[in-house]
């Protein structure tokens, strides 16, 4: 396996080596990497990687660790020690800077990322030529501020006052820590003002730059969303920008409410669904004007980076975009074609650009699933019933299925709750938004932009589809006796269960596939013979062996009990506790005991 796949055994490696450091305890970071190293070198007296396989596995591992470590040594703040030290809560200042994110707007309050060029203290202090990044929150105070709001963008050039302070810090035990959670974005300050009046807007310090293109990517995908404001409701608009340009922010929340609570936010998140369907679209499209195969993969591999920069460049859509590349690359040079080699390869891109990438629940959510569906579509596939007439129907249950158990982990560890209707949900609202409504929408939006009056009779077909997938979302998630909320699972269990689907789908692609592929071979050997009479005398002098139950299914057995077992731990993981424990909750104003 490790010699077969070198590309995979060396990603791993760099992940472990970043995942190992990323602990804030170093002691225990060394003796993982020593572990890690002793295990190397049993794998190679066991024969099972050449020793220059193993030094470049240990060399990466090293390196991944490595490149962890130097960048959280300079992920520090870039103001004098005497600022942070002095600073009790906060103080009052002055910053000019560049805005360097999308602006948001929620309800009176303005968010975005600022990065500085000189900031001001109220007592005369100043440092020139500092990039800082600051986290800004704006509170509107009044209505007519909202209309300058939105007027800001990325790329301006601005002056802001108001008080900086420290993000703040997990107090409880399994609480967000907003501070690391900056801190993986590389900011460690927020900066709080009132009032449109804090924020000036300074002539431009660049003729161009990387935020200044971002900007224009941003009013790019303005420009293109702006019919469908024109054609629908609010809430419908908002639904589309989000299944198509992953834009969320108009999203309507109770609706976004329903949509997670069964599981279905990675129908609005931009992933490897919205890519494959952009590209059916865009294949489609030229092969009604006829062109080749050839040409047909040049015009993707131009397009596919313009659809990930328009629909906002996160994890999920990078990695589906970059894999789709490799995949249009590999086919046109007939080389490398194998799928975990290409999700090795972007994954292992996207952490040497930027090692925080790992602990992005989009990034994590995306290459868990790929990898799942890469390995467990096909096992599952091969012994589920393959007929012509419902093969759609098992290809589109098998990717359900191996889906709903790949992420159940994520989703408990990250969101505490699963619906068990999420798999009824997903089963039927995915092809169906997949294949009709996103398809549907994209072609209104296209050709809104040439006439308005040529996609007006589409827009009542887009509504009722739109309308009957909120009312079955609306419906699903009322269930509320199969909705459950789940414990955080420890980091162990999570391992054990991918070990277990692991297992399983191992034993699904050997043992029982090949069961099937005898009673296929065995029906259609009968189809071209003729029964021999008598050969039921033959029974008694060579009787056939019958083999047990237990010892036909018994791996199988195993397996599940085994899964039914990690399922109760982790909704139940103090069942068989024999210990009670006080928990002082620190609510902000006073501490809360919870008994």
């Amino acid at each position: 396996m490790i010699n077969k796949r070198p590309i995979i055994a060396i990603t791993i490696c760099w992940l472990l080596g970043n995942i190992i450091i990323s602990s804030s305890n170093s002691n225990i970071s060394i003796l993982w990497i020593i572990s890690l190293l002793v295990i190397a070198i049993i794998i190679v007296l066991l024969r099972r990687c050449t020793v220059i396989l193993a030094l470049i596995l240990v060399g990466c591992l090293l390196a991944g660790a490595g490149q962890r470590y130097m960048v959280d040594l300079h992920n520090k703040t870039a103001l004098v020690e005497e600022w942070d030290n002095s600073m009790i809560e906060t103080f009052e200042t002055k910053v000019i800077g560049i805005i360097t994110s999308t602006v948001e707007i929620d309800g009176d309050r303005v968010s975005f990322d600022l990065e500085t060029s000189q900031i001001f203290r109220s007592n005369g202090i100043i440092a020139n030529n500092i990039k800082e990044k600051f986290k800004v929150y704006v509170t509107l105070q009044t209505e007519d501020e909202l209309e300058v709001a939105k007027h800001w963008k990325r790329g301006l050039n601005i002056q802001l006052s108001g008080e900086l302070s420290r993000p703040a810090v997990k107090n409880n035990d399994g609480g967000f820590d907003y501070r690391q959670y900056l801190k993986y974005s590389r900011i460690h300050w927020l900066l709080k003002s009132k009032g449109s009046q804090s924020l000036q807007q300074l002539p431009d310090a660049e003729s161009f730059s990387i935020n200044r293109f971002k900007s224009m990517i941003d009013e790019l995908r303005v420009k293109i969303s702006a019919p469908l404001d024109q054609l629908f409701s609010k809430d419908q608009s908002g639904y589309i920008k989000g299944l198509i340009l992953g834009i969320r922010e108009e999203l309507d929340p109770e609706q976004f409410r329903q949509f997670s609570t069964l599981g279905l936010t990675h129908i609005l998140a931009i992933s490897g669904l919205h890519v494959a369907v952009f590209m059916y679209i865009v294949t489609a499209i030229l092969r009604i004007f006829r062109c080749s195969k050839e040409r047909i993969i040049y015009v993707l591999l131009i397009l596919i980076p313009l659809y990930v920069a328009i629909t906002g460049g996160s994890p999920s859509v990078l990695r589906a975009g970059l894999m789709a590349m490799l995949g249009l690359i590999a086919a046109r040079m007939n080389i490398l074609k194998d799928g975990l080699h290409l999700i090795a390869i972007v994954a292992l891109a996207l952490v040497i650009i930027n090692p925080y990438m790992i602990h992005n629940i989009s990034f994590q959510l995306s290459f868990i699933v790929t990898i799942g569906l890469i390995l467990g579509v096909p096992a599952l596939s091969k012994v589920l019933p393959r007929t012509k007439q419902i093969k759609w129907l098992m290809d589109t249950l098998s990717v359900t299925l191996v889906a709903q158990f790949v992420s159940f982990p994520l989703t408990i560890y990250y969101f505490n709750q699963f619906h068990l209707l999420s798999f009824v949900a997903n089963l039927i609202l995915v092809p169906f938004i997949s294949f009709i409504v996103m398809p549907l929408a994209s072609f209104v939006m296209l050709i809104s932009h040439v006439q308005l009056s040529i996609a007006k009779p589409f827009v009542q077909l887009v509504q009722w589809c739109n309308d009957a997938s909120f009312k079955i979302v609306a419906l699903l998630s009322k269930v509320h006796p199969l909705h459950f909320i789940w414990a955080t699972p420890p980091i162990w269990w999570i391992v054990g269960w991918y070990a277990l689907l692991l297992a399983f789908f191992a034993l699904l692609q050997t043992q029982y596939a090949k069961h099937s592929e005898m009673i296929d071979d065995t029906s259609e050997n009968n189809k071209e013979t003729v029964p021999l009479h008598g050969i039921e005398e033959l029974n008694i002098l060579f009787p056939s062996r019958k083999v047990s139950y237990f010892r036909k299914h018994g791996k199988l057995l195993i397996l599940t009990l085994l899964a039914v077992g990690c399922l109760i731990y982790a909704y139940e993981p103090l069942m068989f506790a024999r210990f009670a424990y006080v928990s002082f909750l620190d609510v902000g104003q006073g501490l809360y005991v919870y008994l």
